[in-house]
């Protein structure tokens, strides 16, 4: 018997499952039928292999607890949480759409409008939830779904961590996505709090706007090394289109020492739906901006409804190099000439 089919036999008498939405590292989802409500939902079930991993099994408990009290529109929500013998599930709303990542890979850049249309809701989110003492510490574009009314919904806290509950991480054990994870998330040594979501926030909206992600190397490690030590390029720098507000947001999100970020999802929320929020926001742009070392998007690849005239100017110091190469040539035929007639002459 393979482990579906052993679930849905766990389960039938609760729900009756319709199909695999996905499968991650910790769980399987499933869309379901809840017998007792006829309603459709997201049944998360932990797969069979980690039932006996206690680690697994509290995170999962710790997930459902933490999200059966938030009420947010932009947060999924959880409606029941249980356990039939190994089997433990986990009911949520089911979401119709597709994930903000799969919509980057189809679509590739997003536009700005379409940009903070998806960010602010979750930026306010976040705003949330770090009021109740909770950092989600896995904000990704995966974990960001975009429903087909357009609604962002902030998924998965598998790994939250929630002030007054006792942390399930060891010292110097990094959680997360590497790629996603702000500086202090990333050493393993220093307390989390909001504003390490925020920092993964601005990823996401330097994703949204180049298709790209400022860190990302062959393996985790290298990722981490880059994160910790290099400054991640201005966003403007690889999309010319990115206005300048906009550009100081992404980057006041991404600054890596934290006492200097957008520390407050709610501000940040302002600011990108009224960009004059942003002469309030104290971000170190100048400094941070300069000689940056960049990578190049495909321009095929930015949506823009001009094409991108590219003027070709001849280089000064050409220019005035030009004279003194002439003098030096002159002064070389002369010295030539005068040794050719004294070797010829008698």
């Amino acid at each position: 018997m393979d482990s579906d089919t052993g679930i849905r036999q766990a389960l039938e008498d609760k729900f009756e499952i319709l199909s695999v939405i996905g499968r991650g590292g910790m769980a399987t989802v499933y869309k379901a039928i809840q017998n007792s409500l006829n309603r459709v939902v997201a049944l998360k079930v932990i797969h069979p292999n980690l039932v006996h991993d206690r680690e697994f099994v509290d995170r999962f408990l710790r997930e459902a607890q933490v999200c059966g009290q938030l009420n947010h529109p932009n947060i999924v929500t959880v409606y029941d949480f249980g356990s039939v013998g190994t089997v433990h599930y986990m009911s949520m709303e089911y979401l119709d759409g597709v994930t903000l990542r799969d919509k980057i890979k189809s679509n590739g850049i997003l536009d700005v409008k379409e940009t903070i249309s998806y960010i602010a809701p979750i930026a306010q989110a976040l705003g949330y939830i770090h009021q109740r003492d909770i950092v989600h510490r896995d904000v990704k574009s995966s974990n960001i779904f975009i429903t087909n009314e357009g609604r962002s919904v902030l998924m998965d806290f598998g790994i939250v961590f929630s002030k007054g509950k006792e942390s399930l991480s060891q010292y110097g054990v990094v959680l997360g996505t590497p790629e996603y994870m702000s500086p202090e998330q990333a050493d393993g040594k220093t307390k989390v709090d909001g504003r390490s979501d925020i920092y993964s926030l601005g990823v996401i909206m330097f994703e949204c706007l180049t298709d790209s992600l400022p860190f990302k190397s062959d393996n985790h490690l290298a990722t981490l090394y880059q994160i910790l030590h290099e400054d991640p390029p201005v966003v403007n720098s690889l999309n010319p289109h990115i206005p300048l507000w906009l550009t100081k947001i992404v980057t006041g999100c991404m600054t890596k020492e934290r006492s200097l970020r957008i520390s407050n999802g709610i501000r940040l929320a302002e600011a990108l739906n009224n960009k004059r929020f942003t002469d309030n926001l104290t971000i170190q742009y100048t400094e941070f901006a300069k000689e940056q070392t960049t990578r190049k998007v495909e321009t095929t690849r930015i949506k823009s409804p001009t094409r991108i005239k590219i003027p070709i100017h001849i280089s000064k110091n050409m220019e005035l190099q030009r004279p003194f190469l002439v003098a030096i040539f002159l002064t070389l035929l002369v010295i030539l000439i005068t040794l050719g007639v004294l070797v010829l002459s008698p």
